[in-house]
């Protein structure tokens, strides 16, 4: 069964409404040591429908397969997510996130057959190659199809644009810009998207994810929809890993001041984040190393490491990541390019 329907699904002509897609069931697990239980899986998803948002996504921080793995945090299995989900939404869309290495063909396809109607393949973009073969399988199984091009900053905007390229060929319908490190700022952002929909065929989707690392994923957000994103990831109360995300119910009153029309009731969306959200988390800041790491265009999986190499040599972890800013940025940072840092540190502070 084909579930791209014109309806609810849309995938990129000019014109065509723009939607937001709330990650907190999946993004937002990340701040729990166990992540989301079905329950809460199940009150969320219903309490987001009823709040007017059209694509809910859920399940593992780390997607389809993760928990079957043993990766934190672990939870609900697979099956006890999307059967949460599926029973709680009658008319909103359930995504799912599958990263290759994480996810295999059969994950894909138990979801599927559970009732997953969006897919988003979700690919470090150095590797953006890798993502063909779910990519090819989602599109088989009439999932609507997105390729999410994680830690998109390690590219400009030719880049991005062209690897953008390389997943509509791949079959993507829906391309994503994933700031994962939180490290764009509004004008690399709508650059990006731009060149990204220059070479893009017209009915290729654009989506953007940020997180808020520098104060700017909301900033960053509004940017995408000016630049023509369909699609904006956003989480309840910005609930998400390291800084957090755009919160959905700031976002669609930001996106409504701008001039564009989103569905989604602001009023039931806050006390969703009043009632379900901030009692579990309290406010979602950022913290000054996260901040740093944003500046130094670092992912938050990186940071265990600055601490250790920092707490080794008796060095501030705040001085390290601002050391840090000047080397180029890697999807996985290394420990010997820490350690150099940290040589200079020293040094500079001996001299």
């Amino acid at each position: 069964m084909d579930r791209t329907g014109p309806e609810t699904s849309p995938a990129g002509p000019a014109g065509r409404p723009a939607r937001i897609i709330d990650c907190t069931l999946r993004d937002g697990s990340y701040r729990l040591p166990r992540g989301f239980d079905a329950a809460q899986t199940s009150r969320l998803a219903a309490g987001l429908e009823a709040a007017g948002i059209g694509v809910v996504e859920l399940g593992h921080g780390l997607g389809l397969g993760a928990p079957g793995r043993g990766l934190a945090p672990i939870g609900e299995s697979d099956a006890a997510y999307l059967r949460a989900g599926r029973a709680a939404l009658r008319r909103a869309r359930m995504a799912v996130l599958a990263i290759p290495g994480i996810a295999a063909e059969d994950d894909l396809r138990h979801a599927a057959d559970a009732g997953v109607d969006v897919v988003r393949i979700g690919i470090d973009i150095p590797r953006s190659a890798e993502a063909a073969p779910l990519l090819a399988l989602s599109r088989r199984l009439g999932l609507e199809t997105h390729a999410s091009l994680l830690k998109a900053s390690l590219e400009d905007a030719a880049g991005f644009a062209r690897h953008a390229r390389t997943m509509a060929e791949a079959g993507a319908q829906h391309v994503g810009l994933y700031d994962s490190a939180g490290a764009l700022l509004p004008a690399q952002v709508a650059a990006m998207l731009r060149a990204a929909r220059a070479a893009l065929p017209a009915e290729t989707g654009l989506a953007f994810h940020g997180h808020d690392n520098l104060g700017l994923a909301i900033a960053n957000a509004l940017a995408a929809l000016a630049a023509g994103a369909e699609s904006i990831d956003c989480t309840l109360a910005g609930a998400g890993r390291s800084a957090g995300n755009a919160a959905t119910e700031v976002f669609l009153l930001a996106a409504r001041r701008a001039g564009h029309a989103l569905a989604g009731d602001f009023a039931a969306l806050g006390r969703l984040a009043e009632v379900e959200i901030l009692p579990i988390f309290g406010p979602i800041a950022g913290t000054p190393e996260d901040a740093a790491m944003g500046f130094a265009g670092l992912h938050s999986d990186g940071l265990a490491l600055v601490r250790s190499v920092a707490a080794r040599r008796g060095l501030p972890v705040l001085a390290l990541l601002q050391a840090l800013a000047g080397r180029p940025a890697t999807a996985r940072l290394a420990e010997a390019a820490v350690e150099e840092a940290a040589e200079g540190l020293a040094a500079g502070a001996t001299a």
